[in-house]
């Protein structure tokens, strides 16, 4: 499926589910919203490992949303319940946190390094300049090369609910070496990428004007602002998720018209939670 076959159709879902796909978008950014309030009652020193924990008891409700419009992109009829499957069954509920705080824990290493090097820094002060170069890059790792190389994360798992989180990690790997270029041309086709960046360059260019610094709830309002294209994203990101998923078994389903042979419609059942 072409790019702009895969807009067309996440367009043509979402029209018609618009009310139903925002209630659940909203639920996409609870997590965040929860963390934003909890981390206002806690010092400063605490925040960054109150949001970790945030972010892997809510790892199970976003992997939901992800297979919610997944199933949605492939014309099957969710319910709510199944956005907050992962927290009913207690096996997948476990394998869920393992898996989110595997990454979660990846993610906090490496953009909280710095500290760890300057405890090293002042050891061994010969080492001033690794020590502010390495974090650097270990930085821009987490924030510009592992959400690429993690992307296929939430469909190889659920592809497979019961392997072990290092070995999902290793299988989203393997299958986006060599298409991060793609996938940033797939985001700037869709509009993902740009809307992602008018916004939060106008927050932050707004906040600034206004009041000589950034606003601190910017990250609030972008959130608030970003609402209406999640359901549109994430529906688009599930039919970019089958061209490098191509071994998913489908199983081909008539479901329309069977009084003409050369108008028949065709959906794909994903074998999951089955």
């Amino acid at each position: 499926m072409s790019n702009q076959q895969i807009r067309r159709q996440a367009q043509s879902i979402y029209a018609q589910n618009i009310v139903r796909f925002l209630l659940v978008a909203i639920l996409f950014f609870l997590p965040s919203c929860f963390n934003f309030i909890v981390n206002s009652f806690v010092e400063p020193l605490s925040k960054n490992l109150v949001t970790l924990f945030v972010l892997i008891i809510t790892y199970p409700l976003k992997l939901g949303i992800v297979a919610y419009f997944y199933r949605e992109f492939h014309n099957q009829k969710c319910s709510f319940h199944s956005v907050v499957q992962f927290y009913c069954e207690k096996k997948l509920l476990l394998n869920t946190f393992c898996l989110g705080a595997v990454i979660q824990v990846i993610n906090f290493l490496l953009m909280h390094s710095s500290a760890l090097f300057q405890a090293w820094g002042k050891m061994y002060p010969l080492l001033v300049v690794i020590v502010q170069i390495i974090p650097t890059i270990l930085v821009l790792i987490a924030q510009f090369i592992l959400p690429f190389r993690f992307f296929l994360v939430p469909y190889v798992f659920l592809e497979n609910t019961k392997a072990k989180p290092f070995r999902v990690i290793k299988e989203s790997m393997r299958k986006t070496k060599g298409y991060m270029l793609d996938q940033i041309a797939f985001g700037i086709s869709i509009g993902w990428i740009p809307a992602f960046l008018i916004i939060a360059l106008t927050l932050v260019l707004v906040g600034t004007s206004l009041l000589a610094k950034p606003l601190p709830s910017l990250g609030f309002i972008f959130m608030l602002l970003i609402i209406p294209f999640m359901p549109y994203i994430q529906l688009c990101l599930g039919g970019f998720a089958d061209r490098l998923l191509p071994e998913i078994q489908k199983k081909k389903i008539k479901i329309a018209n069977y009084k003409s042979k050369s108008n028949q419609k065709y959906a794909y059942k994903i074998d999951w939670f089955e």
